[in-house]
């Protein structure tokens, strides 16, 4: 591996893959098991930095011009196809575990949950670029339901009271949480994560370190469900593939498909391409599918097929939400909805054996032909943009992986504007009265803000949404859960400093803020 001179972040470099050298462009963004830093952030000091000792594999979708490989697409981990499995053993607090299963050479392996920013536990910042997802459950049930190693005998965020105990005093593996609206301060609560215990069967992957297993992905063989029809629910995505649509002379097109889960069968779920605008990085939903979840064995399994229909343009990102809303929880992380990178891209195959292969259409792919909106470093630790610093464009891949280029976007500096558009209006006058009673941002581990709004209505029956204005990844229209005491809340993590708060009420009120760093 090598990377080009100079100081651009989005600089690109080489690769050597089975002996075959590969450029790797400008404005490379690379698929790890749960981040997706830019090429230069592998490296330190210009030499690669990739943990441990053992080989990477890499897993490179180009094309040859001019003599040259030039890569498109980017996946790299240390062992991709390694699903390790084995009965939890020992739990102690800094985050490790010990899991018995066929290893060598000792026949247990001890674990430690890559948490750079400790959303599933203790923080273990050693390499952070190889970590969980932060945003998503990457620790979980194999429902979706969100799990946790206590930081402490008394840990709030991960209580002992979400393992509920059956008449012989063992941990259950099958739950439904009960509502939260309907529960008291003893009950097991939906709203936070539930506690990894001894005996736990775990399937799960990471980086082998020095004898340490540092883990970035860990499903439980445990079934936890939802209240039906309540917040939370949560969703995990098994599986996330999109068929690329371009003319193939006697070819097949592949299939868009996605497998996905939910700890509430009872609710629909939608399924969305995530479109990026090239200069602003402003997502636009666009919806593909929604499906009902499966009512009988595997309970909670949602099946999305596309058939022989073409999806559209192609995107990066997928997106999965429960159709009755969604919330932030007291672990801070995003109840129902689930953002999955497209996890494999599946070109059209040649049915007239011995015919020329096409070329790959690098080019029917706008995150690579266009850009995809300001930078942000995978790395979590990394700072968000300052405020008032110029953003970094992830523009075209350059050198280009075909022939010709297609046109590029021309890009102005993006600035901070609200995106929002007040909820239509129900014919009636006047419309309801919003007030924003609390707007605070913190600055949390890793340099991300999280945003707290406490608003009302005058109107008994409103219904609120939320918008938070920020140049990367801002929030459009989410909606706002009700409290006990008739208000609104909620907390949203962002990744770019916040600008703007924007509440909307069904009923045609608008309130508008800006958050208070506290």
């Amino acid at each position: 591996m090598s990377l080009d001179e100079g100081t651009d972040p989005l600089r690109g470099g080489s690769i050597e893959v089975d002996g075959i050298p590969v450029v790797i462009p400008k404005n490379t963004l690379i698929n790890l098991p749960a981040m997706v830093p830019a090429w230069s952030e592998l490296f330190d000091g210009g030499a690669p930095h990739l943990p441990g000792s053992q080989q990477y594999s890499a897993t490179i979708a180009g094309n040859r011009v001019n003599n040259r490989y030039i890569a498109g697409l980017v996946d790299l981990s240390q062992n991709p196809l390694r699903a390790l499995e084995g009965f939890i053993t020992e739990i102690t607090t800094d985050g490790h575990f010990k899991v018995a299963g066929s290893f060598n050479p000792a026949g247990v392996l001890e674990c430690v949950i890559n948490d750079p920013l400790g959303v599933y536990g203790t923080e273990y910042t050693a390499n952070p670029l190889w970590s969980v997802d932060p945003e998503n459950p990457s620790i979980r049930a194999f429902t979706g339901f969100p799990m946790c190693i206590p930081r402490s005998a008394d840990d709030e965020l991960c209580p002992s009271k979400n393992r509920p105990l059956s008449g012989g005093g063992r941990p259950l593996t099958q739950f439904t949480f009960s509502d939260p609206a309907t529960i008291d301060g003893n009950d097991p609560d939906a709203n936070v994560m539930a506690p990894l215990m001894a005996g736990d069967f775990v399937t799960f992957n990471g980086q082998l370190i020095d004898g340490l297993f540092e883990v970035n992905d860990l499903v439980a063989n445990i079934g936890f469900y939802t209240a039906p029809g309540t917040l939370p629910a949560y969703i995990t995505v098994e599986e996330a593939l999109w068929g690329l649509q371009f003319p193939v002379t006697a070819g097949e097109l592949a299939e868009t498909r996605a497998v996905a889960f939910t700890t509430d069968p009872t609710t629909p779920m939608q399924w969305y391409a995530e479109e990026v605008d090239p200069c602003t990085g402003n997502i636009t939903e666009r919806n593909l599918q929604l499906t009902v979840p499966a009512q009988t064995a595997p309970i909670g399994r949602v099946k999305f097929r596309f058939g022989a229909t073409n999806p559209g343009k192609s995107i990066r990102n997928f997106g999965f939400k429960m159709i009755n809303g969604n919330v932030t929880t007291k672990n801070n992380l995003t109840a129902g909805v689930f953002i999955q990178p497209v996890t494999g891209f599946i070109f059209p195959e040649v049915t007239n054996f011995g015919a020329n292969l096409p070329p790959l259409a690098f080019e029917t792919m706008g995150f690579l032909a266009q850009g995809s909106g300001p930078y942000v470093p995978g790395n979590p630790l990394a700072p968000p943009p300052a405020d008032g610093e110029t953003p970094i464009i992830v523009g075209q891949l350059d050198p280009w992986p075909g022939k010709p280029p297609p046109a590029t976007t021309s890009c102005t500096v993006p600035t901070p504007t609200s995106t929002a558009e007040p909820t239509a209006t129900p014919t009636q006058t006047p419309p309801d009265i919003v007030l924003v009673d609390l707007a605070t941002m913190t600055k949390s581990r890793g340099g991300n803000f999280i945003v707290e709004v406490h608003a009302t209505s005058d109107n008994p029956d409103a219904k609120l949404f939320i918008s938070v204005d920020a140049i990367v990844r801002p929030l459009v229209n989410g909606p706002m859960q009700k409290q006990p005491d008739g208000g609104f809340h909620t907390k949203v993590l962002m990744k770019g400093t916040p600008t703007g708060v924007t509440v909307t009420s069904d009923l045609g009120g608008i309130a508008i803020t800006v958050p208070v760093l506290v």
